[in-house]
């Protein structure tokens, strides 16, 4: 579970950001920004999952 979250997000960012890229002939542009954005939320993600097995303990 904790593995998809940091995965997908960054993984979506990147699918979107090449699409954005062939579409408007901007490459590397949108890849990178999306990919950046996917890496945040799924550390964001991560971090607030993290922090609910904390309090259970």
């Amino acid at each position: 579970m904790t593995t998809s979250q940091l995965v997908i997000p960054v993984l979506f960012g990147v699918a979107i950001g090449y699409g954005l890229d062939r579409r408007f002939a901007s490459a590397p542009l949108f890849l990178v920004l999306l990919l950046l954005l996917g890496v945040a939320v799924g550390i964001i993600a991560l971090m607030r999952t993290l922090s609910r097995f904390d309090r259970k303990d």
